[in-house]
Parts: C-alpha cells; sequence; structure tokens
C-alpha cells in the first residue's frame, strides 16, 4: 500500500498503462519497500533499554536511520533513472519497470518515515491494554509483537502448556 500510492501517481503522470512489466516492477517492490520499515523498528527496539519513553525512542529512531533510509532509496532511484527515460529499443518494454519502481520507491520511504512510527504507537498502545491470556499466546506462539520481553517474562517457559486465546466466544488453540 505504500509503494501503491507513488505507481499509480507515476504511471499516471507518465501516461504509462498497466503491463506484465509494471506488475514485474510491483512485485520487486513487495520485498524492497519493507527494508526501510525493518531498519526503522529494529532501531527504535535496538533503544528499548536505554530510552523509557516510546515517543522518544521513535524520534530518536527516525533521526537516526533517516540518512541510511534516504541514501539507499535515493541510490536505487537514481539507478533507475537512464531506464525510465531511455530512448533505446528496449525502452518501450523497461521505461514501465523503472517508472514503476521510481513512483513505489519515492512514495514508500516518504510514507515509511511518517507512518510506520504511528502503526508502532499504535501497536504498543493495543498491547499495553492487553490481557494476559493474549500476552501468554503471543509469546507461546512465538507472534511477533513490539514489546519488550521483560513484559511477558513473568511466562516461565518450562511452564508453559499450549495456550488459548481468546477472541469474544471464539477459542483458538
Amino acid at each position: 500500500p505504500l509503494a501503491g500510492v507513488g505507481v499509480y501517481l507515476a504511471l499516471a503522470y507518465t501516461h504509462k498503462p498497466l503491463s506484465e512489466q509494471v506488475f514485474i516492477g510491483m512485485m520487486i517492490l513487495l520485498g524492497y519497500v519493507v527494508n526501510g520499515a525493518i531498519i526503522l523498528v529494529d532501531r527504535v527496539n535496538h533503544l528499548t533499554s536505554t530510552v523509557p519513553d516510546i515517543q522518544e525512542r521513535l524520534v530518536r529512531a527516525g533521526r537516526d536511520r533517516l540518512r541510511p533510509i534516504l541514501i539507499t532509496s535515493s541510490s536505487t532511484v537514481i539507478g533507475f533513472i537512464p531506464m525510465a527515460f531511455s530512448r533505446s529499443e528496449s525502452s518501450e518494454l523497461w521505461a514501465p519497470l523503472a517508472i514503476t519502481m521510481i513512483g513505489g520507491i519515492v512514495s514508500s520511504t516518504v510514507l515509511t518515515l511518517l507512518i510506520i512510527p504511528n502503526f508502532y504507537l499504535y501497536g504498543v498502545d493495543i498491547l499495553a491494554s492487553a490481557d494476559d491470556d493474549f500476552l501468554l499466546a503471543a509469546y507461546y506462539h512465538q507472534i511477533s509483537l513490539p514489546i519488550k520481553f521483560a513484559q511477558v517474562s513473568r511466562f516461565e517457559p518450562a511452564v508453559f502448556r499450549p495456550a488459548v486465546l481468546r477472541l469474544g466466544h471464539i477459542e483458538i488453540a
């Protein structure tokens, strides 16, 4: 979704139709876009032990990782510019892929830096209000959650039995 906005705008601006190359570019973007978010969230998790305030952690992680994220994104975009604006024989074939990549990378980079910290903060708020059954089930099933290990460490692994996640009246074992 973060890259889709840029893909749509780039294709509309350049008057390129959807084609196989555009869909190939979208598949490539699926793997590429995640990297910026992983770098940002990893830094937030790394700062957990030194910075107690979640908002300060998010601001510091954004400041620390802004340069690496921008450098990798801009170098990739610069690499696709010759392919996007080439007038060679094969440019009709590969230009839509390059335009898709450029639009997707630019929009996903900007939106990753703005939206991912908000989703992280929202996830932490949800976990703060979660009950012990949910945390126990999450820990038992190794669900990746943006919380400190110390919050669920009160459940000793040796004492674990299969946990049940209660969602309303539905029980998932």
